[in-house]
């Protein structure tokens, strides 16, 4: 889900293509929740389903960061 590509294609089918990968994902990993994040999150369109949310890259790092500070060595 490049920039290259939100660029090529345009936010519309980019979307729907982040929808499809959503789809894609969800019996895979059989999550609870969906985080994604990066730059280009904020040109979604449309609702995400319920277990899927949006974050900052400050809070992906902070999270990184608690993992890593927290894990056992």
């Amino acid at each position: 889900m490049s920039d290259a590509e939100l660029q090529e294609i345009g936010k519309k089918h980019w979307s729907r293509r982040v929808f499809e990968m959503i789809e894609q994902l969800a019996p895979i990993f059989n999550y609870d929740m969906l985080y994604l994040g990066g730059g280009n999150a904020e040109h979604i369109k449309g609702d995400l389903p319920a277990n899927v949310k949006l974050f900052s890259n400050v809070q992906g790092m902070a999270g990184g960061v608690r993992l890593w500070t927290t894990a056992p060595h």
